[in-house]
């Protein structure tokens, strides 16, 4: 063999180990990547599961804000009355 032959033969070696460990690198960026994705998988799970929680928080404060204003015209009613009385008894004393 020729030593240009033998050259060659060891460039392509060198070559081919080193395109071994460009793989290699790749095949470790990938397998962070897997594990990003999967973290973000899981954040975006918990995001989801807060948009439930504050969405059932949400329809139960409209129940009791709405409880609470029908509470208060009825009191507001019942106010009235009691005023309108309060002034009857008054007027009548006066008089």
């Amino acid at each position: 063999m020729s030593n240009n032959r033998i050259i060659c033969i060891e460039k392509k070696s060198q070559d081919i180990e080193k395109l071994n460990d460009d793989i290699d690198k790749l095949n470790d960026m990938f397998l962070e990547l897997q594990t990003l994705v999967s973290n973000q998988n899981t954040s975006l799970d918990s995001i989801v599961d807060h948009i439930d929680i504050i969405q059932t928080d949400v329809i139960i404060s409209q129940n009791e804000l709405k409880k609470a204003y029908e509470l208060q015209k009825s009191t507001d009613k019942m106010k009235f009355t009691l005023y309108g009385i309060l002034a009857t008894i008054f007027g009548i004393r006066l008089l």
